[in-house]
């Protein structure tokens, strides 16, 4: 029989991780889950994950079947054809994608993806690709507090919540200043896709501020000049999200992940640190 919780145990139990791209979310993700037998909820891949959990299943299943072609090709040839070096991972990252989408689903069977909401994947590339990322995340700001607040709302176990590096970020002046710009080139497609009641960074407070445990992983301060950090430097609204502060003004702690990921391998000793800085109560960093 599966055990009910009470909401009072969810608030309190579950681990919310919020920081940067490339800080080490999805490795401590999956650790606090093993360790403590929590599901993960990766809200990145909830944004157009299909309703149909059937969609979901197909989809792994054709990824499944391109990999082991490739491997039955690899292994009669003896070697691993040019064209597919570059298919294998990124097979193995789309099954472990779809895997951990249908394990979501099942928790929040009743969760809307973006589409559901209004979401048009042309107005976002649109205005990604004429006024450059920022515009990109204020038209995707109104979609990550629905869903941000749905989840929180809908999961009926204390579970571990990897936010992404945007869905607990709102640059609110720069979104003024976008407004301004949107409403005297184009106030019709302004009026149209935009939602001024769902964007701002007070929705995200409401909706973290009964949590107990909202956790801001931090990049090291020398992130830049690190191999370990290249992902963090490459991603284009990283240093706008450092630079706001955000994650810990909404953490109940903070976390350094210095020496976490070294040459993309993992650092057990410093991963083993982090997660008991997170569970033990009595390592927590207080604002």
């Amino acid at each position: 029989m599966e055990k009910s919780y009470s909401r009072d145990e969810i608030l309190k139990n579950s681990i919310i991780l919020v920081g940067p791209a490339g800080v080490g979310k999805t490795v401590v993700s999956k650790r606090l889950s093993f360790q403590m037998d929590y599901p993960v909820i990766c809200l990145d891949m909830l944004r157009h994950c299909p309703r149909d959990i059937n969609v979901i299943v197909e989809k792994k299943d054709n990824l499944e079947e391109e990999l082991y072609r490739i491997a039955v090709k690899t292994k009669d040839s003896g070697f691993l054809a040019k064209e597919d070096e570059g298919k294998v991972e990124y097979l193995k990252n789309e099954i472990w994608i779809t895997n951990s989408q249908i394990k979501m689903r099942k928790l929040l069977p009743n969760l809307q993806n973006y589409e559901d909401m209004g979401f048009t994947g042309k107005v976002s590339n649109y205005l990604r690709d004429n006024f450059g990322p920022k515009a990109w995340h204020f038209y995707q700001k109104q979609f990550e507090n629905e869903l941000l607040s749905s989840v929180l709302k809908q999961i009926n176990e204390p579970c571990i919540i990897d936010t992404g590096g945007g869905m607990a970020i709102s640059l609110d002046s720069d979104y003024e200043k976008l407004k301004t710009n949107f409403l005297s080139l184009d106030k019709e497609l302004y009026e149209k896709y935009f939602n001024e009641d769902k964007i701002g960074f007070k929705h995200i407070v409401e909706a973290l501020k009964p949590f107990k445990k909202v956790v801001a992983l931090q990049l090291p301060s020398n992130y830049k000049n690190s191999m370990s950090g290249a992902r963090a430097a490459k991603d284009p609204l990283n240093e706008a999200f450092i630079m706001s502060n955000q994650y810990n003004e909404i953490a109940k702690q903070i976390v350094n992940t210095d020496g976490l990921i070294e040459e993309n391998i993992v650092n057990e000793e410093a991963l083993n640190n982090i997660v008991s800085q997170i569970i033990d109560k009595k390592n927590r960093i207080k604002k």
